[in-house]
């Protein structure tokens, strides 16, 4: 009888740890709340004078984590922004939270389209051991569609595992599930919810997909947290 691997993924983009007012909210709640294996995080923010929410979750829950940076930032005002450097208060990163043994890790970077504000795009990417097997799990933040995000989707989409591989791809893609899906060829999304804006979600363009050996058990969106974006969390097995 052949053994079949589980494991729970989750991505949620937290607005520097901000509501829409510019008051933080409890990161560390909202991750525990996911209960995910492996957990992608976006518009995570790393001060430059104190540990980070993310940190502290990690810590208390578990998990091993890793921070990208995407580029410096600012959180003083209602609107927490990316700021020329030198200028920050501490860096926007994408993190990557595990609780199951890590094989491998890397970054893989994108074209930036002239209307991104972002210093750079990148997917971070985490193979990790599920039940003797190798899982890839690859997270990322794309600009809006309508700068160009496409471009970049497609480079990252070359350098995705191949179908042999079992692996997720999830993040705040900033676009919608049919484009999405023309764009991955492939790879097939583990769930439907509208996320966005929060709290009257009218759409969805965070999302969780899959390749051809991983089959979703299901997949929910949480009412949870501050951010303008709701959290989502998939149960996969291959």
């Amino acid at each position: 009888m052949t053994s079949v691997a589980r494991l729970t993924v989750a991505s949620y983009n937290v607005h520097y740890g901000r509501d829409r007012r510019g008051r933080t909210f409890d990161v560390g709640a909202v991750c525990a709340a996911l209960d995910a294996d492996l957990l992608v995080i976006q518009e995570s923010w790393l001060p430059d004078d104190a540990e980070s929410a993310v940190d502290r979750a990690a810590a208390r829950l578990g998990y091993q984590v890793r921070h990208v940076a995407m580029g410096p930032a600012r959180v003083s005002g209602r609107k927490p922004r990316l700021v020329p450097k030198g200028h920050g208060q501490g860096m926007l990163v994408i993190s990557m939270l595990s609780r199951l043994p890590v094989r491998a890790e890397s970054v893989i970077e994108m074209p930036n389209m002239p209307m991104d504000a972002a210093p750079r795009r990148f997917a971070l990417r985490t193979d990790v051991e599920v039940d003797g097997s190798v899982f890839a799990f690859i997270g990322t933040h794309l600009d809006h569609l309508t700068h160009g995000s496409p471009i970049p989707l497609r480079h990252l989409v070359r350098q995705l595992p191949a179908v042999d591989q079992p692996a997720a791809l999830a993040g705040d893609m900033n676009m919608w599930g049919p484009v999405l899906s023309a764009l991955t060829p492939g790879w097939s999304p583990a769930g439907r919810g509208r996320t966005w804006p929060n709290p009257r979600p009218h759409s969805q363009i965070d999302h969780i997909v899959v390749n051809r050996d991983v089959h979703a058990d299901g997949f929910e969106v949480l009412r949870a947290g501050g951010s303008d974006h709701l959290p989502i969390r998939a149960s996969l097995h291959f």
